[in-house]
């Protein structure tokens, strides 16, 4: 997960300019901030959890990053102050994203992107189980997220990430996905989680899980087809 994680701050990098103001809007740990840190002026972490800001501040320490505890609905940011914004995997959580996205452009300048990722609801890869996150209150399609975005911005781009074909998480997805028109009772949602490797190894295939995945697995792509892993939107005020 951490690689397909990766792989978006790694895209989100090339609006960055050495001179830029950033904001990462549920920067968790803080690995990517830190990250994004090396190519600009200032990056500022925004998290909710006050154990993932001190961690995070504890972590990593530069003088041009901070992290402070704060809402995404109530940023703690003057109005057209940021050049840059990125919020990984965070509006799936939200009830009501719309203050979320309002708040997001408000500390934008006029020339400032976003870019913003989360699941793809419609996914056939890597969750074959297909066993939703408890912590996910909305999960989006490409469409219905280009909808919401559009009501805010006035540009939005919406692409996907998924599995490079060559790699060897993109092989064993595409197994997955065979396996999965098999079943088509489902019944490996029956199969206990403690069986599953078992399982697997008879049908001469890894778990997704036992995968050494770093950021070079992943790809981005033009077309919502349900390859897709998660849906990567650049927009503009």
């Amino acid at each position: 997960m951490f690689g397909r994680h990766f792989f978006a701050y790694e895209f989100a990098r090339q609006f960055i300019s050495p001179d830029h103001t950033v904001l990462e809007a549920g920067s968790g740990d803080g690995y990517g901030s830190s990250y994004l840190s090396d190519a600009c002026s200032m990056v500022i972490g925004i998290d909710i959890e006050w154990e993932a800001v001190w961690s995070a501040n504890e972590t990593y320490k530069k003088s041009n990053l901070s992290f402070l505890q704060a809402s995404v609905f109530e940023l703690p940011l003057e109005s057209g102050s940021v050049d840059f914004v990125c919020s990984m995997q965070v509006i799936e959580h939200l009830a009501d994203p719309l203050p979320y996205l309002e708040e997001l452009k408000r500390i934008m300048t006029p020339n400032a992107y976003l870019v913003i990722t989360t699941p793809f609801r419609e996914t056939k890869g890597w969750r074959f189980d297909r066993i939703p996150s408890p912590f996910h209150v909305i999960e989006y399609t490409g469409d219905e997220l280009q909808s919401l975005l559009n009501s805010v911005f006035s540009d939005v781009d919406i692409r996907g990430i998924a599995f490079k074909d060559n790699s060897e998480a993109g092989k064993t997805d595409v197994q997955l996905g065979r396996f999965q028109t098999l079943d088509v009772f489902g019944f490996r949602k029956l199969i206990p989680s403690t069986l599953k490797p078992f399982i697997y190894r008879i049908l001469r295939f890894k778990p997704i899980g036992e995968i050494n995945m770093s950021s070079h697995d992943f790809e981005l792509v033009d077309s919502i087809t349900p390859e897709v892993l998660d849906l990567i939107a650049i927009c503009r005020a």
